[in-house]
C-alpha cells in the first residue's frame, strides 16, 4: 500500500477533507492532492510529523513500517 493510499484511508477515516487537513497541519492542499493521487511520490520529514499530529497516525503507518 503507498504512502498516498495510506493518507488517504486515514484522513477518510477522520472524515476530514483535503481542504480540511491542509488548513488544520499547515501543509499546502496542493501538496496533500498530490501525495494522495502518486504525483509527489515522499514528503520531506516535517511534513510528515504535520500530518501524523493531525491525523493521529505514526509515522510508521503513513511509511509503510507497519499495518
Amino acid at each position: 500500500m503507498s504512502f498516498g493510499l495510506r493518507l488517504n484511508i486515514a484522513r477518510s477515516r477522520r472524515k476530514m477533507s483535503v481542504d480540511d487537513l491542509a488548513y488544520k497541519s499547515g501543509v499546502c492542499r496542493t501538496t496533500i492532492y498530490n501525495l494522495e493521487n502518486g504525483t509527489q511520490k515522499m514528503p520531506n520529514c516535517d511534513t510528515v510529523i504535520k500530518i501524523c499530529k493531525v491525523l493521529d497516525v505514526t509515522s510508521d503507518y503513513l511509511l509503510e513500517l507497519n499495518n
